[in-house]
């Protein structure tokens, strides 16, 4: 047994206090910080420092020849880097263990900024627009109303409305009365019957849809709004388009309204999808022709 030096039992000694030290501070580790994780893996690294040097003390004291000395050496080196990296591996685990607990506890205690039911729920919608071409007079069915959207740069909010009061009867809108025919023999002016469809699961209302209209000239351009609610799943509101200027037109449907869905708190922006038969309708336009009538209800269009 070679004589070793008060120095290598005192290393000793320092090595095992660090490595209990070390053990302690990662075992009670409930929110770990940066700081006590260094501390625990600085206890470690100064531990296997100090067994290095005492396995480096031994071989110089001890008689043994080279190859059974060289071969405990590797063993004992090995042995203590083994064990410190899998020491060292076990405090950081314990140390991320320690972080997710204490975030998961925060979360469980802290009061919630925003309550569930202001939580804002987006729901799917799937608005569709399909706009026929449509010669006018209309046929009106009894004890019924139809809404047109008069395209007129004075007029650029809402329907003018046609009711029917009878019971019985159908009626013509509009009638001879209401519109003078400038040219005989003519069929009638041409315009558009749209319906606007709801294929969602969910009600929609305050549909508003704003219209570019063109007149041929700068000068004579306008927009026209029109609400339409409320609109049901499954359901359907059909309305009329009517150009009464003496000069043709050309429309523009928009790709998205503002409207509300229920259930949300806000109104929002949805995409209304166009029902196109042609290349025309695919972008979204619509031609009116020039009125043949004179509209003495409705102003003048220049």
């Amino acid at each position: 047994m070679p004589e070793l030096s008060l120095e290598f039992w005192i290393g000793i000694g320092f090595a095992a206090v660090a490595l209990l030290v070390g053990l302690a501070v990662a075992i009670i580790m409930v929110e770990s910080t940066k700081g006590e994780f260094r501390f625990v893996l600085f206890c470690f690294v100064c531990s296997s420092l100090v067994l290095v040097y005492g396995i480096g003390e031994w071989e110089m004291s001890v008689t043994w020849p080279a190859r059974p000395r060289i071969f405990v050496g590797i063993l004992a080196f090995a042995l203590v880097a083994m064990l410190a990296t899998e020491i060292m591996r076990w405090a950081h685990g314990r140390h991320l263990r320690a972080n997710e607990t204490a975030s998961s506890v925060k979360k469980e205690h802290e009061p919630s900024t925003q309550s569930e039911s202001s939580i804002p729920l987006v729901q799917k919608t799937s608005v569709f627009i399909d706009c026929q071409l449509f010669f006018f007079p209309v046929s009106v069915p009894p004890d019924s109303t139809i809404n047109v959207m008069i395209v007129n740069p004075k007029i650029n909010f809402g329907f003018f409305s046609f009711s029917n009061a009878s019971t019985k009867n159908k009626k013509a809108w509009p009638s001879p009365g209401e519109a003078i025919l400038l040219k005989k023999g003519m069929r009638g002016d041409s315009g558009y019957k749209c319906e606007i469809s709801n294929h969602g699961p969910t009600l929609i209302e305050d549909i508003a849809i704003r219209f570019e209209i063109d007149f041929g000239t700068p000068k004579e351009t306008s927009t026209h709004e029109i609400v339409l609610t409320p609109l049901d799943p499954g359901a359907k509101i059909t309305f009329y388009m009517l150009n009464v200027c003496s000069v043709g037109a050309s429309m523009i449907i928009p790709q998205k309204v503002s409207a509300r869905v229920f259930g949300e708190s806000l109104k929002r922006e949805i995409e209304l999808k166009n029902r196109a038969r042609n290349i025309i309708e695919l972008n979204g336009i619509l031609m009116f022709s020039p009125s043949l009538y004179k509209w003495p209800q409705f102003p003048a269009c220049s």
